[in-house]
């Protein structure tokens, strides 16, 4: 497993960039295409501005024995819920959406509060 590389950005949809950005320079430096790994980051901190009311997060990327991993920690205690892919729903598929194109998706309750979601990349 290599090193983890972090950056805490505000929880504001304009910080959005500077997750893809941050996320496409890692896996560039690692020499891997970085599409899916900023399309991922995209879905996990977008719920976090969507769905929580904390102030900031932090975006972690690293490699793992299964994959590259790219998760989101958060202030909120509050876990996602996947919702069905209904065709007529106008928002919600964002983790089912995920699903789909990790191997593996998850969650875990931090230590000092709040909760990190990952996803190892195929």
């Amino acid at each position: 497993m290599s090193e983890p590389h972090e950056i805490t950005i505000k929880a504001d949809a304009e910080q959005l960039r500077e997750a893809r950005a941050f996320v496409g320079a890692v896996f560039e430096s690692w020499h891997l295409d970085s599409y899916l790994g900023k399309i991922i980051v995209s879905e996990l901190v977008g719920n976090v501005v969507r769905h929580t009311d904390v102030d900031k997060m932090i975006v972690r990327v690293y490699l793992a024995d299964a994959g590259p991993v790219v998760e989101v920690e958060d202030g909120s205690p509050q876990f996602p819920v996947v919702r069905p892919m209904e065709p007529e729903s106008l928002s919600g598929r964002g983790l089912a959406m995920i699903k789909l194109l990790a191997a593996e998706v998850g969650w875990n309750a931090c230590a000092g509060g709040g909760k990190c979601v990952y996803a190892v990349l195929r």
